[in-house]
Order: structure tokens, then C-alpha cells, then sequence
């Protein structure tokens, strides 16, 4: 049976020796609830362990493009099915001469010193791809959510299912922002059971001893920290994303 709010709920209240439930008043239901929705996303955050693909139209002189929710941020950015260079400003301006307006076919795309939730291809791309519909058109976002292929657009009223690469479009992937949980019934469909169980207790109890409240205590804090970081490393380490300070 999958995990629910419950199961950290009763570990949480057993290590605050409330083990019939917040009734003290030192925590309150709805703090706890809160505490964990900051914990699952920090922890889909850092660990990327479940994300979210969008791919939407390239458009011919159009360079930046959005990266909307439930993506928290762009990892990776691929066009028509092939994976591009991650760069930033201060590398490009060293490495080409007026990048933002020469067109020609993107082989790079950066995110720095640019609006949030926007990535830019480099260079500026020379054709338009097959149009992508959102689901809500023609408001935005206008593309598609879930998997490498798209319903465009051929002709008016004339729908086909393609992949990224026969549409030329650009496919963005980062973590999912988790759906908020809120009453005690709810699961963690992002999330394995195991570490549900194991470590995201942790992560509550450290913002809980870590409050202006009466439960401050900065070495439980830091022991429940540490006991926190060692699941994200576990979870970072299946998706290759530890890094040199991890």
C-alpha cells in the first residue's frame, strides 16, 4: 500500500513524543502540513528524482522560450531529440561575436540573465517548427507536457502525433513540482515509499526544531539534518546528480 501523509505524520509525532497526535499545541496539524510541502519540494528540487518533460514549437527568430510549471527549473534542453550544450552569458560572449542576433541552428541554450523560467537557444533559430497546441489554446503554455512526441498541427483542423525530432522542437526537462498534500489520506506518487518512510520525516523535524518555538533545540536540528541530507544523497546518487561539495 503506498505511503501517505499518516505514516510521516505518526513518525513525526512519535520522535515529539506525541505519539497519539499534535494535541500539545507546540505544533499544530496545519504547521506540520506545511513543513512537509517545503520538505517534498526541496527534496524533488535538489535530487531531481522525478521530472517533467515539455516540448513545445521553435519558432525562426525567436530565441527564448518558457519553462513552465510544474517544471521547477530546466536541467537539460533538447532539440529535435538531440541533447544541447548547457552554457551561460560570460561563455558565450567570450566564445561568439553577437550571438543573440545571428541565426543559424541551436546547438546551445543557457538560463542566466534572462527572466525565471526562461531558456535561450544559441544561436537564434533559423526555421519554425511544426506548430505544438497546449491543451488550454490558445492560452499558454502552448506545447505539450509527458513524453517525447507531440500532437501538431499539419494543416487547419488536421492533428498528428509526432516525435521531437520530426518536428524540430525543443524539449525542455527538470524536476516536477509536487502536487501539494494536504489532509492525512494523501500519497507521495513522486517519491518511492522507502524513502518516505526512511528520510522525509527527517527533513520536517529539522524545520520543526529549527522554529521560534517552544520545540527549538539546534542539535536535534542538526541531527535530523543529518540524518536528511544523507537521503538526498542517496537519491541524488541514483539520478547522477551528486557533485563535488556532496
Amino acid at each position: 500500500m503506498p505511503a501517505t501523509v499518516e505514516d510521516v505524520y505518526s513518525e513525526v509525532c512519535f520522535d515529539l513524543l506525541e505519539d497519539g497526535g499534535l494535541v500539545l499545541g507546540l505544533v499544530t496539524f496545519q504547521q506540520f502540513i506545511d513543513y512537509l510541502n517545503l520538505v517534498l519540494v526541496d527534496l524533488l528540487k535538489e535530487t531531481g528524482i522525478s521530472v517533467q518533460i515539455f516540448t513545445q514549437t521553435v519558432q525562426a527568430g525567436v530565441s527564448q522560450y518558457p519553462v513552465p510549471e510544474p517544471i521547477m527549473r530546466p536541467d537539460e534542453a533538447y532539440l529535435a531529440g538531440t541533447l544541447l550544450e548547457q552554457s551561460d552569458v560570460q561563455d558565450l560572449n567570450n566564445r561568439f561575436t553577437k550571438w543573440r542576433y545571428t541565426p543559424g541552428y541551436p546547438l546551445r541554450w543557457h538560463n542566466d540573465e534572462i527572466p525565471p523560467q526562461t531558456v535561450e537557444l544559441v544561436p537564434v533559430p533559423n526555421y519554425t517548427g511544426a506548430f505544438i497546441r497546449g491543451t488550454a489554446f490558445p492560452d499558454p503554455p502552448n506545447g505539450q507536457f509527458g513524453d517525447w512526441s507531440a500532437s501538431v498541427e499539419t494543416a487547419p483542423a488536421v492533428f498528428t502525433t509526432e516525435s521531437a525530432p520530426v518536428t524540430a522542437a525543443l524539449t525542455v526537462v527538470g524536476p516536477v513540482l509536487p502536487t501539494p498534500v494536504v489532509g492525512l489520506g494523501d500519497p507521495f506518487p513522486e517519491i518511492a515509499d522507502d524513502f518516505v518512510l526512511a528520510y522525509v520525516s527527517f527533513g520536517v523535524l529539522e524545520r520543526i526544531f529549527s522554529s521560534d518555538s517552544e520545540l527549538k533545540d539546534p542539535q536535534r536540528a542538526l541531527w535530523a539534518r543529518a540524518q536528511y541530507r544523507e537521503g538526498i544523497a542517496i537519491l541524488k546518487a541514483i539520478t547522477g546528480e551528486l557533485g563535488p561539495d556532496d
